[in-house]
């Protein structure tokens, strides 16, 4: 009766597949409004800072040096050829002492800045389209010469060349941000009324897909509240992923919009467990959850064993 909204958008037949490589797996993130992405070692995760910059960290230890990507769009000047202003780029360049670097349809130049009393930044502008990317490394004054900010300024110059449009992904899945995952993290606990710190023991308790299971069953929530609805589909998603670790949080973000979803292993193939509640609770019909998840995972399990042609990705894994 119900499409289980997977597999439809991304499969994509018999002579697609290639198999993923032995190098290391690389994360795609977003960076500006969504439209423009990088990729990084998978080393790396992503949160925002303000509306228009993204934060790359380690998270290995408190001071570690932080990458920052912020776009800046402009409107060219009627008249204004594309010429003029990669020769305006380069001669700005000149103006820091460098040369600009062309690579695969962008341009960028980089310089140190002493103009924080303890802190190092090695900044990167990049003319990308009609876009302006402000790259930046910023570390401790003592560590400019370390090894570890050398590593760093290497990653982040290949980050910059891999600077792309959102479109250029034949599938656009991506890297969740801190704040994507701080989302997930709140709305089950808000589900559960419980404490953040007790989501762990909850899961492993069996307690949060029995609670879950309870709500669905009582239906007392407001038809409208869809907010509560969205909040259910997070909790069913974790639950999920509890159950069956071979699946991990990702974003799709495609001309439908911006959502979350749950991807299978390495494969381009993905289930939406928050469009999944929020549909059936909308059209009032009873949900089994362990019966949805294993049906779900069924589900994948055949398409994948029928179709050998489903695409691995070499990036977000």
């Amino acid at each position: 009766m119900y499409n289980l909204m997977i597999l439809s958008r991304y499969s994509n037949g018999l002579n697609n597949i290639f198999e993923i490589n032995k190098r290391e797996i690389m994360k795609v993130f977003e960076i500006g409004s969504g439209q423009t992405i990088i990729k990084g070692p998978s080393h790396y995760y992503s949160c925002n800072d303000g509306d228009s910059t993204v934060i790359l960290y380690r998270g290995e230890h408190d001071d570690e040096p932080l990458i920052r990507f912020s776009v800046i769009s402009f409107t060219r000047a009627e008249g204004v050829t594309q010429k003029a202003l990669l020769q305006d780029f380069k001669d700005k360049a000149h103006q820091k002492n460098t040369e600009a670097v062309t690579y695969k349809g962008k341009s960028y130049f980089c310089y140190a800045s002493e103009d924080q009393e303890e802190l190092y930044m090695h900044i990167f502008e990049v003319m990308y389209g009609d876009d302006i990317i402000i790259g930046s490394l910023t570390a401790n004054k003592e560590d400019r010469d370390s090894d570890e900010v050398a590593v760093y300024l290497k990653e982040i110059e290949e980050m910059i060349r891999s600077i792309d449009s959102l479109s250029s992904l034949q599938f656009p899945l991506l890297e969740p941000k801190y704040d994507d995952l701080v989302r997930l993290e709140t709305e089950s606990v808000k589900v559960l009324g419980i404490a953040s710190e007790d989501l762990q023991a909850y899961h492993e308790s069996g307690d949060a897909i029995k609670k879950l299971q309870e709500i669905l069953n009582l239906r007392e929530y407001a038809v409208n509240d869809y907010e509560y609805h969205q909040a259910l589909g997070i909790l069913f998603g974790a639950c999920f992923q509890y159950r069956y670790s071979d699946f991990h949080w990702i974003v799709v973000h495609d001309q439908y919009g911006r959502e979350m979803a749950l991807q299978y292993q390495d494969y381009a193939l993905q289930c939406f467990p928050i469009t999944m509640i929020t549909k059936r609770i909308e059209d009032e019909v009873d949900i089994d959850v362990i019966a949805l998840i294993e049906e779900v995972v069924q589900h994948i399990e055949v398409a994948i064993e029928s179709d050998k042609g489903y695409t691995r990705l070499e990036y977000n894994y």
